[in-house]
């Protein structure tokens, strides 16, 4: 494990001038964040390893790609006069349906999914 001072090219840098040539060949796997930077710097000194995007950036990429999708599929709804349908269906409860006024949080049994989150107010 090996962690830099600053988020920069030079810090990526000298962990592989630290690690020299033959080692840095024999990684097998790198993790690091997603930055464009980090990824070409891995990539030309340890091409061979495989590289592991860290958990908290990939869901981060996720969520913001959820939340396009569902920003543009309410936007087309309510062009189609069916807005009401999603109102709400941003925040989920921990049992997977929409927080809804009036539903207790689990409250959703016998209830399929497309109904826990397209239910109207």
């Amino acid at each position: 494990l090996w962690v830099g001072k600053d988020r920069t090219v030079r810090t990526v840098l000298r962990f592989f001038r630290w690690l020299g040539k033959e080692r840095s060949s024999q990684l097998r796997f790198v993790c690091s964040d997603m930055w464009q930077p980090y990824l070409k710097v891995i990539a030309k000194k340890a091409g061979q390893a495989l590289h592991i995007p860290d958990r908290y950036h990939v869901v981060a990429k996720l969520n913001v790609a959820l939340d396009e999708v569902r920003a543009k599929e309410v936007k087309r709804l309510k062009a189609d006069g069916l807005g009401p349908l999603f109102l709400g269906s941003r925040r989920m409860d921990a049992s997977g349906g929409a927080a809804h006024p009036g539903v207790s949080k689990g409250d959703h049994s016998g209830m399929s999914m497309s109904e826990r989150i397209c239910r109207p107010e």
